[in-house]
């Protein structure tokens, strides 16, 4: 499809004259022909494109709808996915992102409020839409695949993307990975069109997707020196041409940055260029204790809103003065760049332990465990293919096409420049997901390739890539830590819990406290599950526990309140909001259930100043005139 477009518009710029001669005794009738054949051809790979849009799309609306049936649907408090949630929430009902620095990329959240405006929609028509773009995604691969290796290799690389387990679990988790993974095959598709062409046109359609892609993800940025150094080199024309096409992207980019950047500095007052939180999640993959993936330096798995107010804490603590939270960001990058420069030696082990972990076979945990979802649900368990099984032949494929090294230069150099950046800071399945379609492109090459070696026995060669393929499989299964036995348990148990299988999860987190007998985080999630079941004295004898040992646990103090005030203990529950709220002073819900309590004490003064409060730190006014029983989340 990606070679007859062209070719079909250079017939029409330079008609053969037989075509056209219409009432001629022999070019009117082969003309015609040709057209025919043509347009049968056209109409045939139409078709073979939708069938193969449909079994795309059809795994993925499997898949939805599997997960729709269960309780582990909606995103659980807390996670990435209930942020996103809200944010769009507050897009759609005219509040925007708030006043403060992005804290996340705009793009995703901002697209999430235009679904959540159409009437009737909301969370599902999100998952629909994603899976859309999960299946537009395939067609992009297939048309990538036929432009740099051939027919045979466009078709298993499409249906390989079609099949990738990771790829359709991303597509219904509420996340960006899929709006990423599609705007990075779609500026890539873009690129390899407008250097075919080399309009004006077409590299204007390079920097506008490059653009958006820059508010989804910073990681293309990366990308952008390999892609410019690419056409200086392989554009035909005159130097000044090429520049002007480089300036074009350029300029695309350039203003993206700067409309983030003119954001941040006139609401927030802050001059932050992308988003508050890339300086902790820098440092966190770049200090002493690193260990190549996620670990939060303040308490275990933290949630990101948590994790971003205790770094700006800690950052406030060591200079002794409040900060902005741009100024917070770049002294948690700062730290990061002084262990680079003073221990490289440290940095170059964890630096190889990234390599090692983002080559492995095993989806390190994120917001959701793949794993875990795999072994729950049969359509990722009998359809997915797991990137275990495609990473060994991605790297045969890597190997095996450094003799085409200038015409793949851009494959290269797109999957060496988005390592370099998933390894700037810490590997995850999330964060190594919407490359993924370039290592299944090698892999649809190594199967193509080996095909080829086969049928022209050449088994000196055959033996060789056999070699490789095995020593690609124990690499890609070497354990360097990828796995936390610990952490595993824990999540099992939180998508448990919020599932509603309180006892299957206080099982898991048990199992995660074996390991991690001190662990108050395992402990806060296990009091929670209790208070959910209705176990309120274990629940209490738990948020207990974690006090005796970190007395300074904020929401332990502030869900013990909310126990003592569902046994209407108006003493205690005043007492332990007032702990919570001495310990955050901007926490709304604190407040208002304070206020409550206050209320129900006959504390007129009290409560109206407790209330008060609550607005002045962000709580609607429509939520105070709630029955208070439906507040009673536990955090």
């Amino acid at each position: 499809w990606a070679q007859e477009v062209p070719r079909a518009q250079e017939r029409e710029r330079h008609p053969a004259p037989h075509i056209y001669t219409a009432g001629r005794a022999g070019g009117g009738k082969e003309g015609k022909d040709s057209r025919l054949k043509y347009s049968m051809s056209m109409s045939n790979r139409g078709r073979q494109f939708f069938y193969l849009f449909l079994l795309a799309f059809s795994v993925r609306i499997l898949y939805l709808c599997e997960l729709g049936q269960s309780p582990f649907f909606f995103p659980a408090p807390g996670l990435d996915p209930f942020l996103y949630h809200q944010w769009a929430t507050d897009i759609a009902q005219g509040r925007g992102m708030g006043s403060q620095v992005y804290q996340a990329m705009p793009l995703y959240p901002y697209c999430l409020g235009l679904l959540y405006l159409v009437p009737g929609g909301g969370f599902f028509w999100a998952m629909l839409a994603q899976s859309f773009l999960g299946a537009l995604s395939v067609l992009l691969v297939y048309g990538i695949g036929r432009i740099l290796f051939s027919p045979a290799v466009a078709w298993i690389a499409a249906f390989l993307q079609a099949f990738s387990g990771i790829a359709i679990f991303y597509d219904v988790i509420l996340v960006p990975v899929t709006l990423v993974t599609f705007l990075f095959i779609l500026v890539f598709f873009l690129t390899l069109k407008a250097h075919r062409q080399n309009r004006i046109r077409d590299w204007v359609g390079v920097g506008l997707a490059s653009s958006l892609t820059v508010w989804a993800h910073a990681g293309i940025l990366f990308f952008l020196p390999f892609l410019f150094f690419w056409m200086l080199l392989d554009l035909p024309g005159a130097l000044a041409k090429k520049l002007v096409r480089i300036g074009i992207v350029t300029g695309c980019v350039t203003a993206a940055l700067g409309l983030i950047f003119l954001r941040n500095l006139t609401i927030a007052k802050d001059p932050v260029l992308l988003t508050s939180h890339s300086g902790i999640n820098f440092y966190i993959g770049n200090h002493p204790g690193a260990t190549g993936r996620f670990q939060s330096i303040f308490s275990r798995h933290t949630a990101s809103k948590q994790l971003l107010e205790d770094s700006h804490k800690k950052a406030e603590e060591e200079l002794g003065r409040s900060l902005t939270a741009g100024e917070a960001s770049r002294f948690w990058f700062q730290k990061g760049l002084a262990f680079i420069r003073t221990e490289p030696g440290a940095f170059g082990r964890v630096l190889l332990k990234k390599f090692l972990l983002f080559w492995n076979g095993y989806e390190i945990p994120d917001v959701r465990d793949y794993h875990f979802f795999r072994s729950e649900f049969r359509v990722l368990r009998f359809a997915g293919l797991p990137f275990a099984w495609i990473v060994p032949l991605g790297l045969l494929g890597i190997l095996a096409g450094f003799k085409q090294v200038r015409k793949l230069f851009l494959l290269y150099a797109f999957g060496v420049s988005q390592m370099a950046a998933v390894l700037s800071f810490f590997v995850n399945s999330r964060y190594r997901s919407p490359l993924v379609f370039a290592v299944i492109l090698f892999a649809a090459s190594a199967l193509v390739w080996s095909g080829r070696l086969i049928r022209e026995r050449r088994y000196g060669m055959i033996l060789a890539a056999f070699f490789i393929l095995m020593h690609a499989v124990f690499l890609t299964r070497l354990d360097v830590g990828a796995t936390d036995e610990g952490l595993e348990h824990y999540n099992r148990g939180v998508a448990l819990s919020h599932a509603g299988e309180y006892g299957e999860a206080i099982k898991a987190f048990e199992k995660a406290l074996w390991l991690y007998p001190d662990d108050e985080v395992v402990q806060f999630a296990m009091a929670n599950t209790h208070f959910r079941d209705g176990h309120l004295e274990k629940a209490r004898l738990g948020y207990e526990q974690i006090l005796s040992d970190h007395p300074d646990h904020a929401d332990s103090w502030f869900n013990l309140g909310v126990l003592y005030f569902s046994k209407k203990d108006w003493e205690r529950a005043e007492g332990a909001f007032i702990r919570s709220a001495s310990l955050k002073e901007d926490e709304a819900d604190v407040y208002y259930f304070l206020s409550e309590v206050y209320q129900k004490q006959k504390k007129e003064k009290e409560a109206t100043a407790a209330r008060q409060k609550a607005l002045s730190l962000g709580l609607r006014p429509e939520l105070l005139e709630r029955d208070i029983e439906t507040l009673l989340l536990v955090r």
